[in-house]
């Protein structure tokens, strides 16, 4: 389509990440609070947040364009995912604060000190093989640590056991 076009999107195309991003976290908390027998609350959600994204949508956009429209879609889906946190901790007894911060803070933390040392690497001025093997070795080390710090014990232990019965069905398989 051209450069131009390129250039003039390419904001409204990271906030819109960053939005589906906040939305893909929340597919857990969503399935949980339809599971528990609440559907209804989706929809309350989606109706409580509709004045605020209203305006949002009508002030950013007469602000910025389509840059205050990826915005605004940007802070519902924020908006809907703190409803859906704290609805299904209070379903599951399990407290807001400690999941906020033993599990969301110390993860969102690493994730965004990777992503900005992924845009260090990808920005470097070299060989584009090296910037690979910079990359393979750099989120590397990004899912050993989120491995040691994002995941407690038993976590860890799931996933143990569930790839390891995955490796037998592939055994398998041949």
């Amino acid at each position: 389509i051209g450069s131009d076009y390129a250039q003039e999107s390419a904001l409204v195309l990271q906030i819109h990440a960053i939005g589906i991003l906040v939305n893909s976290m929340v597919h857990v908390q969503y399935a949980v609070v339809q599971a528990l027998g609440r559907p209804d609350l989706t929809a309350k959600f989606h109706l409580l947040q509709l004045p605020l994204y209203i305006f949002l949508v009508w002030w950013l956009v007469s602000l910025w364009g389509i840059t205050g429209a990826a915005l605004a879609q940007a802070i519902r889906l924020s908006m809907e995912a703190v409803l859906l946190h704290f609805a299904a901790c209070r379903m599951t007894a399990l407290r807001f604060s400690s999941l906020i911060y033993n599990k969301i803070v110390p993860s969102s933390l690493l994730l965004l000190m990777f992503v900005g040392l992924a845009m260090v690497i990808s920005s470097l001025p070299l060989a584009s093989w090296l910037r690979l093997l910079g990359s393979v070795m750099f989120f590397g080390a990004m899912g050993a640590t989120l491995w040691r710090y994002s995941l407690d014990h038993q976590e860890r232990d799931d996933l143990e056991k569930f790839f390891a019965g995955w490796r037998k069905n592939a055994k398998l398989a041949y």
